[in-house]
Order: structure tokens, then sequence, then C-alpha cells
């Protein structure tokens, strides 16, 4: 069959101008008993229609046949438009729920949005949840994720769309206003509570909900998970609440702000943190691993997953010729590496006094899970000796 094969399509309804007397409805329920030769849904035309006039037939009622073509040519009409279906209760009681692959036109979400039957004999409605849909839009399987949370200021966070606007949500496209949804450090939604403040010092994965009609930010600390729920399988939720819809995570500094870019990251279209530190000059006459200065410290939010690059560069020396000057990197206050003399053969070896060496201590993790993580520079010297250093941590997450 070609393209060029498609028949002419009906201007309007068969019979569409008849008179009322010679046209009516074909009714869902038998009329035999109820008008001679009368035709219906389940019977057609009725047995004494076929019988000869003179044994007791009667002829079919030609405002009938008016009512079957004109029913049958209005839904061709319509189709041949490109009408829109609609699931309908009442039909889907009457044919036992729509089968696998039936595709409605969604009521409640506007133009553009459908849904697709993932099993036979669904008698559910797609517009108020029902099992065993799947949204389409223009007629292809919805998308998620065009969104990218961002720091604002010290006060305020924006999910604003990104390569797109949509994100799902319990099975739901929804889509992001041009202007994001926008979340302060006071008067939001904390755990599913409305109206409270961040608190200080504290990590919060942050999630997006459907607020009766308004996309908002949740601050929660339960944690996330991949949902399996048909329609909504894959989409990271809030752990046992599908409303819930990942998309970042914070940490608050201890005045309950946000504290910068590397402590506001993007579930979505995350893009690489840069870390730069302080470089400074320090020193430790301490034989054991000692934190050099806070103020060396860089400090970032880590996905599961992602790598961690992370270096201490710099130069050191020792006072005397005896000492040893030794570097490690620490993460959250632990010790990353083992102690590492600072020189070519990096294995402790003393240094004689006004000795000036590169040092490099460089450590890259990708085991780490969702949380704030903090590296630090340690060192640690021979009995007797002064350790000093001029260096920084730098690094980059992702």
């Amino acid at each position: 069959m070609k393209a060029s094969d498609i028949p002419t399509k009906f201007p309007a309804p068969f019979a569409n101008a008849a008179p009322g007397s010679n046209i009516r409805a074909i009714p869902a329920t038998s009329q035999i008993g109820i008008q001679d030769g009368a035709a219906s849904i389940p019977d057609g035309f009725p047995p004494n229609c076929f019988l000869p006039v003179g044994a007791g037939g009667i002829p079919p009622w030609g405002a009938d046949m008016n009512g079957l073509m004109n029913q049958e040519t209005a839904w061709a009409r319509w189709l041949a438009a490109g009408g829109p279906l609609q699931w309908d209760s009442a039909f889907s009681t009457v044919i036992g729920g729509y089968p696998s692959g039936a595709v409605v036109a969604s009521v409640t979400l506007g133009l553009g949005f459908w849904w697709i039957s993932l099993a036979d004999d669904n008698a559910t409605n797609p517009d108020t949840g029902g099992a065993n849909w799947r949204l389409l839009i223009g007629g292809l399987t919805m998308v998620s994720g065009q969104c990218h949370l961002k720091f604002v200021s010290t006060t305020s966070i924006n999910l604003i769309p990104y390569n797109g606007s949509y994100v799902i949500i319990n099975g739901l496209q929804r889509q992001i206003p041009s202007a994001g949804v926008s979340a302060a450090n006071t008067g939001v939604y904390i755990n599913g509570t409305a109206g409270q403040n961040l608190a200080a010092l504290t990590f919060y994965w942050v999630y997006l909900f459907n607020n009766a009609g308004t996309l908002t930010l949740d601050f929660c600390t339960t944690g996330h998970q991949p949902d399996t729920a048909v329609g909504n399988n894959g989409v990271e939720i809030k752990i046992g609440d599908p409303t819930r819809a990942l998309v970042g995570m914070v940490y608050t500094d201890i005045s309950s702000l946000f504290a910068g870019k590397p402590l506001v990251r993007s579930w979505f279209n995350r893009r690489p943190v840069a870390l730069a530190g302080n470089f400074l000059s320090v020193n430790t006459g301490n034989t054991y691993w000692t934190d050099l200065s806070s103020s060396l410290h860089v400090s970032a939010l880590v996905w599961a997953g992602e790598i961690a690059d992370i270096s201490i560069e710099g130069a050191a020396y020792t006072n005397v010729g005896s000492g040893g000057a030794n570097i490690a990197l620490g993460i959250n206050g632990v010790v990353e590496t083992p102690p590492s003399g600072l020189g070519p053969n990096s294995t402790g070896t003393s240094y004689a006094s006004g000795y000036d060496l590169p040092c490099t201590v460089r450590y890259a993790r990708d085991n780490l899970t969702d949380g704030l993580y903090t590296w630090a520079a340690y060192g640690s010297t021979l009995v007797g000796a002064i350790a000093s250093y001029s260096i920084g941590i730098f690094g980059r997450i992702g």
C-alpha cells in the first residue's frame, strides 16, 4: 500500500442533513420485543429483517441505516482529522480495559501529552496515577534531567532549565519554569515540612516535588535510590518516596548559608569542580603526622563514584642535615598516603640544612560516597628537626 492510496475523506458524517425522522442513533441494547425490525449494537438488524414480508418479515429501517453509517463516518472523519482520543471510563468498562500499546491523550497535562498502556485489560485512569501507563510527549518517550542546580548567592540556589526544561517526578513529566525553581536558606521545605530554616554545618540532599501544581525544592537528610516502579523506573528518588526526585545536594556553613559552588552540587548535568586553596608557608617539628594548617584545607561535596583528584604542590626543606621532611594528604582527618620523603626517591630521605626541594603528593579516589570531604596537608619530621613547607592544595572533582 502506498501513501497515495489514501481514500477520500468524509467532509461530514453520512446523512448529516437527514431529517430527524430519517435517522436515529443505534442503541447499545437489543430492540427485539421493543420495536420490530429496529437495529441495535448487539443484534445488528434483527432476524425478522431477513424474512420475506409474506412470511412475517419486517424491512430494515432506513433510519437505522442512516444512523449506523452516520456514527461510523463520524468516527472516520474524526480520525482522518487527527482528532485525539482521551481515556474514557465508560468505554474502558465496556471493553474490559485498554489493550497493551493503546495510546490516549492526557486530559490533565494538556496538549502534546499522551499515555501509552503497558498492559492488556488496563482499566486504570492514567491521569489520576493509574498503574501500567507510561507518559509520551509528542509521540516520543518522555525525557528527564534537563536541569542544573546552581549556587546563586549565600542565601539562594536555583534549579534552572538546561538543554531543555523537563524532569520526571513520580512517573509524570514536569516542565521547569524558564526562571527556574529557587530556594532560600530560610522558610523552605525540610524533610517535607514547610517554613523551616536550614541548620548550620549540615548536609542535605535536595529533591524536587510537585507542590499542588508548583515545583518546589525539599531539603532532606534521607538519601536516595533508583525507583523501580513502572513509568518511573530508573529515576533517582528519595528513599521510599517517589514523589521526591533528586536534583542536588548542599552543605551549609557555620552561619547556615550556602557556601559556594563546591558545596552546592547538581545531580543532573554536573560540572567539574576546581579546588584551589591558599598557598602558605608552614612548619612542624613533630615526629608524627600533623595537620599543618586549617588555612590550607579545601572542601567539596562529592557524589558517589565521582573521581576526586587532589594534590599538594610546593616545596619543603629541613633546618638540620639529619632531619627529614615528610608530607601527606589527608581526607576528613585521615592520612591518605603513607609517609613519603621529599626528593627524587620519595622514601623519606633526610636532607641537608637549607635544601629547598619540590614536593608533590597526589591522590585520586573514585570510591567515595555522597557527602562532604575536606582535604588537608599533613607533615612530620625527625627528632630535633624543623620541617618547613611552602605549599598549597589543588584538585578537581568530577
